[in-house]
């Protein structure tokens, strides 16, 4: 899968959409070059937190649009493991 984004305009806006594998440092480097200043994160609920601050601690302005989760507790349980190790590597300053 390509992280290249797809720049679109759409009625007079800049529309930026990711790849689901493009780093979220990468993504923000992107969004200043093309000066915009909000963003709308659409992912699973366990990304959502840690996208947001990572972003908001650039200084976007950023909303959050988790999409519908699955019924697996263990694969729930894992993911929320994931990301809360994620966020917790980040706030120490480890690049992830």
């Amino acid at each position: 899968m390509s992280n290249r984004p797809i720049h679109q305009i759409i009625e007079g806006r800049k529309l930026i959409t990711a790849a689901p594998d493009m780093l979220v440092s990468d993504a923000a480097k992107l969004m200043r070059r093309e000066q915009i200043g909000a963003v709308i994160v659409v992912s699973d609920g366990y990304h959502i937190y840690r996208v947001k601050a990572m972003l908001v601690s650039i200084g976007l302005e950023v909303y959050g649009s988790p999409r519908r989760e699955r019924n697996n507790a263990l694969h729930d349980w894992w993911n929320y493991f994931r990301q809360a190790v994620g966020y917790m590597l980040w706030r120490t300053g480890v690049p992830v």
